[in-house]
């Protein structure tokens, strides 16, 4: 399903803003690598996916360049990704709107991808509850937003999470891949036969996730 209040130009009336700095950020910590210049064959990539909105404070640069290691590896390749960062109050009226549930969520998917077609979508993810989560978890908020962006991406790929075999399947694709680019699990931090530490706070069956 389409929202067209998520897609705007890219910086129109945006307070987005990088506070991180080329080259900035110690290579031994996966939340902040080091930026790299882009190669050639991730120039698609840094021009599918534009992000829009979010606070002044987040760190931009660092998701763009994570995503530009993250699409080349997708089932599918990306046409035209906008993801908007909204806050609490515009993913609750989302969710109310479009699935009928009265809570803020961390993502909403609007997959407009063609059949057997390159990626076409626009994607909601909430900075407050990235917040939230990257608080009792204990990494950024950044790396949280990193992981709902992966996982709207890969419903558009075909996973799904509406019952606990498919839940399984696709969060640990999203942990798989953000460990194949160095930022690590971060879906399930825990070592394999531990509890999951979310609490699968995910899994919302009526969500349009």
């Amino acid at each position: 399903m389409h929202d067209a209040g998520l897609v705007t130009s890219p910086g129109a009336g945006e307070t987005g803003s990088s506070s991180g700095e080329p080259g900035s950020g110690a290579s031994s910590d996966p939340d902040n690598p080091p930026e790299r210049p882009t190669p050639r064959g991730d120039r698609a990539a840094e021009r599918a996916i534009v992000l829009l909105g979010g606070s002044a404070g987040l760190n931009r640069a660092w998701i763009e360049s994570s995503l530009r290691s993250l699409v080349p590896k997708l089932s599918r390749p990306c046409r035209r990704v906008d993801v908007r960062i909204v806050g609490d109050e515009q993913m609750k009226a989302l969710h109310l709107r479009h699935s009928a549930i009265d809570t803020t969520t961390d993502v909403l998917t609007f997959d407009q991808s063609p059949a057997e077609g390159p990626i076409e979508a626009d994607l909601a993810v909430c900075e407050d509850e990235a917040r939230r989560r990257a608080a009792a978890l204990g990494h950024t908020i950044e790396r949280e937003l990193l992981l709902y962006i992966l996982h709207g991406l890969l419903h558009c790929c075909g996973f799904d999470d509406h019952d606990e075999e498919a839940y399984a399947r696709m969060h640990a694709e999203e942990d798989r891949l953000l460990e194949s680019i160095g930022v690590g699990r971060t879906f399930n931090r825990a070592e394999p036969g531990h509890d999951d530490p979310r609490g699968k706070i995910h899994r919302d069956p009526d969500s349009e996730r």
